[in-house]
């Protein structure tokens, strides 16, 4: 049984993205939000949907997660979620990435522009 509280979960996640993008320029990550500001306000996309220009730019793997949450945090994107029997779940679809193993990627929805 795992001691560790939900919040405590949160904040180790947290710090984790934080660390995946702490050695990005600042280009890298501007590189990164222009890509995302390119997809449509109000459609639903996945990293498998901008993986080729995220490649092209040269953005880490190991970094991706940390910029997804950074988006959502600045407003730009948001998961999206399913509600199964008044549950709601994050949306998830098979990842396309070369070593993805039957791993799943969330599905995020573009709401806004970077601050």
């Amino acid at each position: 049984m795992s001691t560790t509280t939900p919040a405590a979960a949160a904040a180790a996640k947290d710090y984790g993205q934080q660390l995946s993008i702490d050695d990005l320029l600042a280009d890298d990550v501007d590189a990164f939000l222009d890509i995302i500001a390119a997809v449509r306000p109000g459609a639903e996309f996945t990293v498998n949907d901008v993986r080729a220009r995220l490649d092209e730019v040269g953005v880490p793997d190991k970094a991706r997660g940390g910029l997804f949450a950074k988006a959502a945090k600045a407003g730009l994107i948001r998961p999206a979620v399913i509600d199964v029997d008044g549950h709601r779940y994050p949306k998830t679809v098979p990842s396309t990435g070369g070593s993805a193993h039957a791993a799943r990627v969330r599905v995020y929805v573009r709401i806004g522009a970077p601050p």
